[in-house]
């Protein structure tokens, strides 16, 4: 079975979806199939090292010149903290002009006739660019395609824009009805998906995220309890949580702390360094985080806003360890917290801080086990399955 894998990110640092595709073209090889990776060049410094070298090396990676974001080097990434200003728009500018997305350049640059010898075809968003660039191959030379989005289009909870909102729904509605298998790595959006587009209900498959490696809790100190977040936490409510462990710390002998990893708003940040209970420690590369979930009692998850059906990928990360998951939700009812529910692995609580229960959390210390079922090679076989049916 030969597999072209068209994703953008791949590789590149404090990314979701790059983890996800290096894991899962990672189960694809070991499972048997041969893999080649098309994707976006990125200079050396946007890429994460650890990730790079985790490539299975039987992999074939095809890099493509995409124009300036194949050269523009984000100040959180350079050395000396100062853009290279090869690439900086304004945000209305850039999603006119560089639609579907800023590596777009990666469309024109790729050459059909250069992967004609693929059985089938997997892209992966995001970027939705991904998805652009397998429909250009598939065009004189259709064979079956797996189209795997993380996240809605048009529905996504960060698109404020509506002229953007109308270009991706139309560009969408066209992507979705191109695709032989359409993938998401959300259960409650594949129903989403579904709902809305009921013409497209037999082409529609859960297909879940995987973690990357399954990480276990080392022997520690038992006179300190460490709960971690490891990710962005733009947009989500962190005073109840810091709340709350106020009140837990003044009233028990136990210490808990929150050990934060990731990006923040200036907000969030006054809030982490002003908190006794709280440590900020900036972003970390990913071998840094499986190190944070070793030396972790526990892990946070912080919901996106009510009514999405969207899931952060660092909740199936936390499933490939062994610790107990505390997961704050805005709506106790919805699709995404029943999922969650269902997992069995988390203690779930309203974001409020009169019902985050620390007490539960800390008796689950000793209770949880890794969920093999969204491990690379689970996962791998569940992408072979429906590639072969």
């Amino acid at each position: 079975m030969k597999i072209l894998y068209v994703a953008g990110l791949f590789r590149k640092r404090s990314c979701s979806a790059s983890i996800r595709n290096v894991a899962l073209v990672n189960g694809l090889q070991e499972s048997g199939c041969d893999v080649s990776v098309l994707t976006v060049k990125f200079p050396i410094e946007v890429l994460d090292t650890y990730l790079v070298e985790s490539v299975n090396k039987s992999v074939e990676i095809i890099e493509v010149d995409a124009g300036y974001i194949s050269k523009y080097i984000p100040s959180i990434y350079s050395v000396n903290k100062k853009s290279s200003n090869i690439f900086f728009l304004k945000k209305l500018i850039k999603n006119i002009i560089y639609f579907p997305g800023i590596d777009k350049g990666w469309i024109k640059a790729i050459s059909p006739m250069d992967y004609v010898n693929f059985d089938f075809i997997i892209s992966s968003s995001d970027t939705k660019t991904s998805h652009f660039v397998a429909k250009k191959i598939q065009k004189d030379n259709p064979r079956k395609w797996l189209q795997i989005w993380g996240d809605p289009w048009a529905d996504d909870v960060g698109i404020d824009n509506f002229i953007l909102k109308y270009r991706a729904f139309k560009a969408e509605n066209k992507l979705l009805n191109s695709g032989q298998i359409i993938g998401y790595v959300s259960r409650p959006t594949a129903n989403a998906v579904a709902l809305k587009f009921p013409h497209l209900i037999d082409n529609i498959e859960y297909i879940p995220r995987n973690f990357f490696r399954s990480v276990e809790r080392l022997p520690r100190q038992e006179n300190v309890f460490r709960i971690s977040y490891t990710g962005v936490m733009n947009g989500r409510d962190i005073v109840p949580i810091l709340d709350a462990l106020k009140i837990y710390n003044e009233q028990q002998e136990l210490r808990v702390i929150l050990d934060v990893y990731g990006r923040v708003t200036s907000e969030q940040h006054d809030l982490l360094e002003n908190s006794p209970y709280a440590t900020f420690n900036g972003e970390v590369s990913l071998e840094k985080v499986f190190e944070v979930f070793e030396a972790s009692d526990a892990l946070l998850y912080l919901g996106n806003a009510a009514g999405s059906s969207q899931i952060p990928g660092k909740l199936y990360d936390y499933f490939g360890t062994n610790l107990p998951i505390l997961a704050l939700v805005q709506n106790m009812h919805d699709e995404v917290t029943k999922f969650i529910l269902e997992s069995e692995r988390c203690v779930v609580n309203e974001n409020k801080v009169e019902a985050i229960l620390i007490d539960q959390l800390i008796k689950r210390r000793n209770e949880c086990e890794v969920l093999q079922q969204y491990s690379p090679r689970t996962v791998a076989s569940r992408v072979i399955d429906l590639l072969k049916a």
